[in-house]
């Protein structure tokens, strides 16, 4: 009997795989293109003078946090004298992203090191500086009507209740910033003065180079009041103020726009991870795309006990799955969720179940779609290319953030098409 609820359960695009899982698919290599971890693990070894800063970029949904998490435990795991303590901050559960700002996130950076020190045993106590930028907070959260924060002056975690404060309070978070600005220099003296040197010596004692903070999930900071640019380039600063290396995720749309050049000359090379190139123009490539995508499902398929004919009754269903989910894992595991939620829970689904479910996606993902957005996703599906006309710029950025317009890489190149459902509803039939 096929585990419906174990087969629903793996297929969760929300949960990323951890570090060490066995269904972990290294695809990069495999389709010939750059390994953005081992890249990303570079740039923070031969950084030895200095600290790294770095973007990430991909669309959402396509693997980013299960690579990361693979860097994180690839430099954790190097010989001793050469391995990393790595910091993990999922962003969205810290921060407020239709907000988001760099003053809340820096302070968030600093609870979570904090806290993920003092894990592993490594002794985190207040220095001079630190205890004034607290006992400074401190007065300026007092002075706000109801803040409902009491900062604990004598302990850095203090630190973790103003940034709860900054998340859960919107009508008092502008405020305390603004009280905040004139501080912040005062925290970072006392983070890069009192508080990291400490660290960094007790960690050398465990056989620790240094330190990486990866800050995960701040691609869904959404555009509205040029979020964007507030926090990456203006707040540019306040990212690259601490004295560690630091890898920050970030909004696609942002780092593919006009703004590339300005971001890599205060970041370094914006690194994206692609998706799986399962509709490559190269027959090998693609050929290894699509092997490499249905593995990945086999993997959980098999991990839940069940076999590819056991849950499909067509020998094709999961090919036809893997073509359409244009090797973006989001929507690979959407199809297979929403195969299995809308059957009678039988085993094997049955071809005309399949079919069903995928005109039914497909005509749903057109359906908010307008005539200009159409016209945009069917030239970019033509040509493989951003928009000629200026005018469409706009409309492709959304098109790309909103997951109906991907992205690829073939060696040096980059490329783009359609979500390949879209292919399959009226628009894909010609219709307007």
């Amino acid at each position: 009997m096929v585990d419906f609820a174990c087969l629903f359960q793996r297929f969760d695009p929300a949960i990323a795989l951890d570090a060490d899982d066995p269904a972990y698919v290294d695809w990069q290599a495999a389709v010939g293109l750059i390994d953005v971890k081992q890249q990303l693990a570079n740039s923070v070894l031969l950084t030895t003078q200095g600290y790294s800063h770095r973007l990430v970029t991909g669309l959402r949904g396509g693997g980013k946090t299960t690579e990361l998490r693979r860097l994180q435990k690839t430099l954790q795991e190097r010989p001793v004298g050469e391995r990393y303590f790595v910091s993990f901050l999922d962003a969205d559960d810290t921060l407020d992203l239709d907000d988001a700002d760099p003053t809340d996130l820096v302070v968030a950076v600093v609870r979570q090191l904090v806290a993920d020190l003092r894990a592993v045993d490594v002794p985190v106590k207040p220095g001079r500086k630190l205890k004034a930028f607290l006992a400074a907070a401190h007065e300026l959260v007092q002075a706000l009507p109801d803040a409902g924060v009491d900062l604990e002056l004598g302990d850095p975690l203090g630190i973790a209740k103003l940034s709860t404060t900054l998340k859960r309070q919107p009508s008092r978070r502008r405020e305390l910033r603004k009280l905040l600005e004139g501080s912040l220099d005062t925290l970072y003296d006392a983070i890069n003065d009192e508080l990291l040197p400490a660290a960094i010596e007790r960690l050398g004692q465990l056989g620790y180079a240094g330190i990486l903070v990866i800050v995960d999930q701040l691609d869904r900071i959404p555009p509205d009041d040029d979020r964007h640019r507030l926090v990456f380039l203006e707040g540019r600063g306040k990212l690259k103020a601490l004295n560690l290396h630091v890898l920050y995720t970030a909004p696609i749309e942002y780092a593919f726009s006009r703004a590339c050049p300005t971001l890599e000359n205060e970041y370094g090379e914006i690194l994206g991870l692609p998706l799986i190139p399962v509709a490559a123009a190269d027959p090998a490539v693609r050929a290894a795309a699509v092997t490499l995508t249905k593995q990945i499902a086999l993997e959980r398929i098999a991990g839940c006990g069940a076999s590819e004919s056991e849950l499909f009754e067509s020998p094709h269903a999961l090919d036809e799955l893997v073509e359409l989910s244009g090797g973006h894992l989001r929507t690979l595991f959407l199809l297979v969720r929403t195969a299995i939620e809308r059957s009678n829970l039988t085993a094997p689904l049955s071809a005309e179940h399949m079919q069903r479910v995928i005109a039914g996606l497909a005509a749903k993902y057109l359906d908010p779609l307008e005539r200009p957005e159409r016209e945009v996703a069917r030239e970019v599906h033509e040509t493989k290319a951003r928009p000629q006309d200026d005018g469409m710029l706009d409309r492709f950025y959304d098109l790309l953030r909103d997951q109906y317009v991907f992205t690829y890489w073939s060696g040096e190149e980059r490329w783009y098409d359609w979500n390949p459902l879209l292919g399959r509803s009226k628009l894909g039939a010609g219709a307007p």
